[in-house]
C-alpha cells in the first residue's frame, strides 16, 4: 500500500493513527492517548474536535477465531466460518487538564450467520445479537457474561433468553473490554511497526538492550544489534542473512559481507567488506544509501514472517533510483505482512506491479485528508497505462490522479 501526496496532506498522520490503535490494543489502556497528549491528537487549526478521537479497523480471521472459556457439551456445535472483527473507540476529553473522559469501545463480530455487538459506554454496556442458535452457543460460550437477556432474539426461544445472564450491570470508568476479548493473532493485525530511517543514527553504535527489538528502532536505532541477530554465531552465516547480501549487492555491488563486531562490553559496531579492499570499512565510512537499503531491507525481510504492519516513511531518502526499484518490485512478491509506504519518488510508485496498491492522499478545507484508491481516481486506470505507455509514477506527478500541491 503506497500512499502518495503533497506534504502536508496527512499521510503520516494516517500511519501514526494505525500505530495509535495497535498500542491501544496491544497495551490494554488508553495510556498511549494520554502519552501523545489528547489536546495535541484532537486538534484542527485553532480549535479542538468537538466529536474527540475515533479510531476503528476490521480484522480478518479465516474461521471464527475465538476460544471457549470453559468446557461444554455443545462445542461441537461452534460456529466455524470466516468471521470480520470491527474494533472502534470513541475518546472524548478536555485540552485543559490531563483527562480523558468519555470511553465508548465496540467490538463486532460478523459472519455469513449473523452478528453479535457488544457496546461500552463510560461504564454501560449494551448488547445486540443477530443470527441463529448454532451461532447464539458460539458466542455465549465464548464470551461469558456480556451477553444481556434482552439481546436474544425472541425466536430462539425463552430456553436460550433463560440461559442469557439477568444483567451484565456496570464496569469501571476506562475499562478496556476489547483488548481482552481479541485473540492476540487479530490485534497483531494493527500493530505498527514505522521506520522513518535517518543516515546518522544508522551509524550509531548498537547497545546491548538493542538485541531485545523485534526490528530496528523508528530512526534506525540498534541496526548492528539487527544485523548480529540475523547473521548468526555459527561458523557460517545464516541463509537468510547471505539471501540480504544478495539484495543489498544490487544497491552496492562491491559489498561482500557485514560483520558485527563487539568494541567494548554491550555496544556493537558494524564492519563492511568489500571487494578489492583487504581492510574492512566502519560503518562510519560506507554511504548514506548502504546503510539506507540495509535498514529498509531488513526490517522488510523480517517483517515478512509477521501478521502485523510495516510502515516505512519515504524509502527513497539516498538510495539510487535504480536499486530503489529493485527493492520496491521484490517486497511485491511476498505474501505475509502488510506494507505501508509513503513517498513523493516517481521511481517507487512506477515499480508498483498492480495501480490497486497506490492510494492518492489530498486535503481540503471542507473535507480534510481523503485517502482514495488511485483506480477509483480513475476506473479504467490499468487499461489507460497500458494503450498509453505511460507509467503510473510518472501519470501521478503530472497531476493526472491528484496527490499533488494545489491537485483536486
Amino acid at each position: 500500500m503506497v500512499l502518495v501526496g503533497p506534504n502536508g496532506a496527512g499521510k503520516t498522520n494516517f500511519v501514526q493513527a494505525l500505530e495509535l490503535l495497535g498500542a491501544i490494543l496491544e497495551r490494554g489502556s488508553t495510556d498511549p492517548i494520554r502519552e501523545l497528549g489528547y489536546d495535541q491528537l484532537i486538534r484542527r487549526e485553532k480549535k479542538p474536535a468537538r466529536a474527540g478521537l475515533a479510531l476503528s479497523a476490521t480484522l480478518s480471521a479465516t474461521t471464527f477465531a475465538l476460544t471457549p472459556m470453559r468446557p461444554t457439551a455443545r462445542s461441537a456445535e461452534f460456529v466455524d466460518e470466516p468471521v470480520e472483527i470491527d474494533v472502534r473507540f470513541v475518546v472524548k476529553g478536555s485540552t485543559r487538564v490531563d483527562d480523558l473522559g468519555t470511553v465508548v469501545q465496540e467490538l463486532k463480530l460478523r459472519t455469513a450467520s449473523g452478528s453479535f455487538l457488544i457496546r461500552l459506554d463510560g461504564a454501560r454496556v449494551s448488547t445486540e445479537f443477530k443470527g441463529d442458535e448454532k451461532l447464539w452457543w458460539t458466542i455465549r460460550m465464548c464470551l461469558p457474561g456480556l451477553v444481556r437477556r434482552e439481546s436474544v432474539p425472541k425466536e430462539l426461544g425463552p430456553a436460550l433468553q433463560q440461559d442469557a445472564e439477568e444483567s451484565v450491570g456496570e464496569f469501571p470508568e476506562g475499562w478496556l473490554f476489547v483488548p481482552r476479548l481479541l485473540p492476540r493473532r487479530l490485534a497483531r493485525q494493527v500493530q505498527v511497526a514505522r521506520l522513518r530511517l535517518d543516515a546518522s543514527t544508522l551509524r550509531r553504535d548498537a547497545s546491548a538492550s538493542d538485541r531485545h527489538v523485534a526490528l530496528i528502532g523508528p530512526a534506525g536505532e540498534g541496526l548492528a544489534a539487527a544485523v548480529d541477530r540475523l547473521r548468526g554465531h555459527a561458523p557460517e552465516p545464516s541463509l537468510e542473512f547471505r539471501q540480504l547480501l544478495v539484495q543489498l549487492a544490487e544497491v552496492y555491488p562491491r559489498i561482500q559481507d557485514i560483520v558485527p563486531e563487539r568494541v567494548q562490553p554491550g555496544r556493537l559496531v558494524l564492519t563492511f567488506k568489500e571487494r578489492g579492499i583487504t581492510d574492512q570499512l566502519g560503518q562510519t565510512n560506507v554511504s548514506d544509501g548502504v546503510l539506507h537499503a540495509l535498514g529498509f531491507l531488513l526490517a522488510v525481510n523480517r517483517h515478512q514472517k509477521a501478521s502485523s504492519i510495516l510502515a516505512i516513511e519515504e524509502p527513497e531518502n539516498a538510495i539510487h533510483p535504480w536499486p530503489l526499484r529493485r527493492i520496491i518490485e521484490r517486497t511485491q512478491r511476498t505474501k505475509q505482512g502488510t506494507l505501508i509506504i509513503t513517498t513523493h519518488s516517481p521511481t517507487v510508485v512506477n515499480a508498483l506491479t498492480s495501480p490497486d496498491s497506490l492510494f492518492v492522499v489530498d486535503q481540503t478545507d471542507d473535507a480534510g485528508t481523503q485517502i482514495v484508491p488511485a483506480t477509483s481516481k480513475e476506473a479504467a486506470l490499468d487499461s489507460i497505462l497500458k494503450e498509453s505507455g505511460q507509467r503510473l509514477g510518472d501519470l501521478w506527478v503530472e497531476g493526472g490522479l491528484g496527490g499533488v500541491p494545489g491537485g483536486a
